[in-house]
């Protein structure tokens, strides 16, 4: 997987690092304040920025390899637990930086968010590739298993992306005199891009869970027709046929609405479950047939199956 593609998206917060200090001047913190406050505030600015300078550096570190990601999210989080009491004692101190302070919680909330999120993003990609590892060694059952703990991650990476969307409308840019409304702007822009990978990897993840039970389903109903349990291959066939054709219409849908970075890999999925969908059910058929002893009609549709599942170069294990 390319993951400098995959990983692009969640840079979102990184030009959040440039709207707190101008020139290292604490934005708008005044001189009117005393030397302990603006000491207090200066400390829960650079702890804010130790916290996008550690994340970054996190991202690196994924970017530059080819194996699970690895992401720890306990220190950055230390950083903003920091930065947020000093905010406290500083807010003890005085009310004239008040609306500066309220916007760095701000900040600090939309950090939190985002981070919680990626932390999921992380876990359900891992479990993603997981996944997709005993798919190809036909591990169908632990597939699904690993498909489903993939898609609770990556809904709560959602769920807490929609808080980080709500605190990023929160903050009040002008309290941070190097901002803009450019500033806003880019940053909705790249978080709106990471959603819409997360959406990605959302129905991806459905996909191959259903994917995975049917091809369970159908390696049994295989079994049992060579055995010529025919009755038996009817109901499983039938069985892959449902989960194959809830697999196509979750990614026909995501098609739709696909990222760059994923939409080579919906349309191969949407052909691949598709052509798994009809080969199962002529293979149910076919299963039917012979239950009659009607071996004309069951090699004819044992025909179609395997012309449906050659139809697509797209492999899925």
């Amino acid at each position: 997987m390319n993951r400098r593609q995959y990983l692009a998206a969640t840079v979102a917060v990184v030009p959040i690092t440039g709207c707190t200090s101008d020139d290292g001047d604490s934005g708008s913190i005044g001189d009117s304040s005393s030397s302990e406050n603006v000491k207090l505030l200066e400390s829960a600015q650079d702890e804010l920025e130790t916290a996008i300078d550690t994340f970054e550096s996190e991202l690196d570190s994924i970017d530059g390899t080819d194996s699970r990601i690895s992401f720890q999210g306990e220190t950055i989080q230390a950083h903003l637990d920091q930065a947020e009491s000093y905010l406290d004692d500083a807010e003890e101190e005085t009310v004239e930086q008040n609306d500066w302070i309220e916007a760095m919680r701000d900040v600090i909330s939309f950090m939190r968010s985002f981070i919680m999120a990626f932390e999921s993003f992380s876990d359900g990609f891992d479990e993603l590739q997981t996944g997709a590892t005993y798919l190809q060694n036909e591990r169908f059952i632990d597939a699904e298993s690993t498909f489903i703990e993939a898609n609770d991650y990556i809904n709560q990476s959602d769920d807490e992306l929609v808080l980080a969307r709500e605190y990023l409308s929160e903050i009040n840019f002008n309290e941070f005199s190097d901002t803009s409304e450019v500033d806003r702007i880019e940053i909705e822009t790249y978080l709106e891009e990471f959603i819409a990978l997360n959406t990605d990897l959302e129905y991806l993840t459905r996909t191959y869970r259903d994917l995975a039970r049917g091809l369970a389903d159908f390696m049994q109903a295989a079994e049992s027709f060579d055995n010529e349990q025919y009755n038996d291959a009817q109901d499983e066939f039938g069985n892959a046929r449902n989960h194959f054709s809830s697999a196509a219409s979750t990614i026909r849908e995501g098609e739709e609405s696909a990222t760059d970075v994923y939409i080579d890999t919906f349309i191969g999925l949407t052909c691949y479950t598709e052509a798994a969908r009809d080969a199962a059910d002529s293979f149910l058929s076919a299963s039917s047939a012979a239950s009659y002893s009607n071996w004309a009609t069951a090699e004819s549709h044992a025909k179609d199956a395997s012309t449906a599942l050659d139809r697509c170069d797209y492999q899925a294990t």
